[in-house]
Formats: C-alpha cells, sequence, structure tokens
C-alpha cells in the first residue's frame, strides 16, 4: 500500500505491470480493498483507470459492503471523471459505474439507489455534461455508447421535484438522433438500452407523460432495426413497460417477441398518447413513402420476388409489413378527427401535403386489383407467429386515406 501511495517522480520500467498486479492482489481481500478504495481520489491517474477496469472485469462481490464503498466512490468522483482529458478512463469510469448501479440478481437488469445526496448539483452537473457530449458527438461512438447509458441511468434516479422538462427534450433527441440505420449499432443497441434503463420508469411519471409518445416511436424504430440484439434488447422494454402498467415486477419477466412488442407499443401510443401533437407524427413517420407505381412498374420489369430467397430474419425491414401493423391504428386516430383539436390540425396538415400522392396510389391500387380478381389483401400480412390483429384490407387502407381526404376537402372520387 505504502508503494502505492508514493508519487511517482519519474518513469519507471515495469511500473504499470507492478501497478496491476498490487491491485488484484490487494482487491482479493475484502480489508485492503476496501482501504484503497477509500484512498481512490488520492490516487494516481493509473491506479484509478486499473480499479475501474477491475470493477468492469467482474471481480467485485455481491451483496457485499465493498460494493456499497465502491458505489459511493464512484458516484463521488463521477464529475471529475467525466472532466478528464482521458477517453479511455472516461469511458471505462462510466462502463464501471454501470456496473455497480445495476443488480446482477435477475434476467432483467435493475437499478440501485443512487447513495450520493440528491440535494447536491451533482447529479444534475453530470446529466449535462454527459448530454452535452452526446449532442456534441465528441470522442467517438465507443464513449458515446457509454456515455448514453450512464445520462439515461442518472435520468432514472433524478427526483421528480428538481427533473425538468429541457433534459428531457435534450435526452429524447440525442435517443432521436442516434436511433437512425445510419448510425454506428452500439450506439443503437444503447438507444435500446436506454429505454430499458430509463424509458419505464421516466415514462410512466406524471410530469413525464408528454415525452412518452416519443419513447415510443423510439421504440417502434428500434424495433425494426437490422440487428437481431437491438430488436431483442427494444422487445425487453416493451415488456417491462408493459408489466409496470400492470404493477406487476421486473425483476423476472418474459420478454414477448418483436412483432408482440410492437403491437403492445402502438396499443399504448394510442390509448394513452392518441391527443399528443406527436403521435400521428410517430405513426405517419414509420409508413414508408413509395411511389406505388414506380414499384409496380419496377415489379412487372424484375419478375415476381419473395421475402424468404434471402432469408432475411428481420421481415419489419419490409415496408408492407409496416403498413399492414400501422394502418389500423391510423384508422383510429382518423375516427377520433372531431375529439381533439390538435390531431384535426394534423391530419389536416398531412392532407394537404400528401393528397394528390396518397390519391394517385389508390388510382394504382384500383388498377392492380379490379372487381373481377380476387382479393390480395394477404399479400401484404407479416409472415411468422399469427397475432390477434387482423391484417389490413386494401378497402381499409382506401378507408384511412378518404376519412383524412374527405374530412378536409370533401369527398374526391377517383
Amino acid at each position: 500500500m505504502r508503494d502505492l501511495q508514493k508519487p511517482q517522480k519519474e518513469l519507471q520500467i515495469g511500473l504499470s505491470s507492478f501497478y496491476k498486479q498490487a491491485v488484484h492482489f490487494l482487491c482479493a481481500d475484502s480489508m485492503w480493498a476496501c482501504q484503497i478504495w477509500s484512498n481512490f481520489s488520492a490516487m494516481c491517474a493509473d491506479l484509478q483507470l486499473l480499479l475501474v477496469m477491475w470493477v468492469i472485469d467482474g471481480q467485485v462481490p455481491p451483496q457485499h459492503s465493498l460494493k456499497e464503498l465502491i458505489q459511493r466512490v464512484l458516484e463521488c468522483n463521477l464529475r471529475e471523471a467525466i472532466l478528464s482529458h482521458s477517453v479511455e478512463y472516461r469511458k471505462t469510469y462510466l462502463a464501471a459505474l454501470a456496473t455497480v448501479l445495476f443488480s446482477g440478481e435477475s434476467s432483467v437488469w435493475q437499478p440501485l439507489h443512487w447513495t450520493a445526496p440528491r440535494d447536491e448539483p451533482v447529479l444534475p452537473d453530470c446529466v449535462n455534461l454527459l448530454l452535452g457530449d452526446l449532442e456534441d458527438q465528441r470522442c467517438g461512438s465507443e464513449f458515446l455508447s457509454e456515455a448514453l447509458c450512464a445520462a439515461s441511468l442518472l435520468l432514472s434516479q433524478w427526483p421528480d421535484s428538481s427533473l425538468r422538462a429541457p433534459v428531457l427534450e435534450r435526452w429524447c433527441s440525442i435517443l432521436e438522433n442516434h436511433r437512425s440505420p445510419e448510425s454506428p449499432e452500439v450506439l443503437r443497441m444503447s438507444c435500446a438500452e436506454a429505454l430499458c434503463v430509463a424509458g419505464v420508469s421516466l415514462g410512466l411519471r406524471e410530469h413525464c407523460r408528454p415525452f412518452l409518445s416519443r419513447l415510443i416511436g423510439t421504440g417502434l424504430w428500434l424495433l425494426q432495426d437490422q440487428s437481431h440484439q437491438v430488436r431483442m434488447k427494444t422487445a425487453q422494454f416493451a415488456s417491462m413497460l408493459h408489466h409496470t402498467r400492470r404493477g406487476r415486477s421486473c425483476k423476472s419477466i418474459y420478454v414477448m417477441q418483436v412483432n408482440k412488442a410492437l403491437q403492445v407499443l402502438l396499443d399504448l401510443l394510442l390509448e394513452e398518447c392518441w391527443e399528443e401533437p406527436g403521435t400521428l407524427e410517430v405513426l405517419l413517420s414509420n409508413l414508408p413513402q413509395v411511389d406505388l407505381r414506380t414499384v409496380a412498374q419496377g415489379a412487372s420489369q424484375t419478375g415476381c420476388a419473395s421475402l424468404y430467397e434471402q432469408d432475411e430474419p428481420n421481415v419489419f425491414s419490409e415496408p408492407s409489413v409496416m403498413c399492414v401493423h400501422m394502418l389500423p391504428y391510423l384508422l383510429q386516430m382518423a375516427e377520433k378527427y372531431s375529439e381533439s383539436s390538435s390531431l384535426g390540425c394534423g391530419l389536416s396538415m398531412w392532407v394537404e401535403e400528401n393528397a394528390a400522392q396518397v390519391l394517385n396510389n389508390l388510382r394504382v391500387c384500383k388498377e392492380l386489383l379490379p372487381a373481377d380478381k380476387p382479393d390480395l389483401s394477404l399479400v401484404g400480412s407479416p409472415p411468422g407467429p399469427k397475432t390477434s390483429q387482423q391484417p389490413v384490407q386494401p378497402v381499409r387502407a382506401g378507408s384511412f386515406c378518404h376519412q383524412t381526404v374527405g374530412k378536409a376537402h370533401g369527398s374526391t372520387p377517383l
């Protein structure tokens, strides 16, 4: 211990190896580990990095006073770590904090309570610093993924009395920015983890309800992700949300399949958020923007194609599949046109911007499906396990368009 506490005035060969072996040797004994962690802030930067790496390696014993001490030390030194000039140290420190703040007793991670005094400005300052790094996209995707998870974890610990809308607005915007397919997979996975860590608790707080539709919108995007791991992590968010709203514990839950998770989130969106101004935009943003005539011409030139020819595991990347899931909910929104002024304005604006293309696509549908031909509505139904939701027939899709177009401009013949 005395050798570790001595200040090193000059470079010594083999010093880093000695530090590493000394940390592992001392931390193997709980008494010495408590002593070295109690002096964490007085240690040199190399020793601090080795200590947090030791935490990530899973060496901390669960249900032990040592874990509580490490948690307090990491919380108290968090601001200094975020301001460190070493990206490697900042990234490793945030990962270590997440490791000790989560319980490994169940299949679903459960955040532990923040032990530092909440009336001190440490928590808000750390969140603001991390959100700033995420907004400026500094230090690379690996660090940003850890920063997003840490910021979400700290937000979930933020007391209601001091949590303000601008902070949630910044957090939701960051999730919406990094959920896109163009973002690195590590960041998209962090978005899904952020929903699990903070989306459930924040989305169900009364003063955070205006942001629930945006969190569900991010979940809908990530359920269509090309990565199976991202989709399954997002399905875990839907499962946790489903259980929590029914007063059930999330310590051990059954993670639902992606198609079921999609339906659960859409049901919740219309049940809780149909009057919110952003709900209609969430639904419409998941509809593919395609010109049916161009698609039909291309199909006639290339011949029939099957989704199964490439064995694509993500059926929700197929535009027709998302249309099948979205159109019933858009129909329900159109039926509530007169019950909400904000919804009515949103539908009217959408009609003004899209009426010409919608009517043109309906004419194409009429040409493709004349009255004497059999009903081909099942062609658009999603493959895989059946759900209780019935597939959308072309007449229902046309009904949605006619309801919205007709309400704004009157009936328009095809």
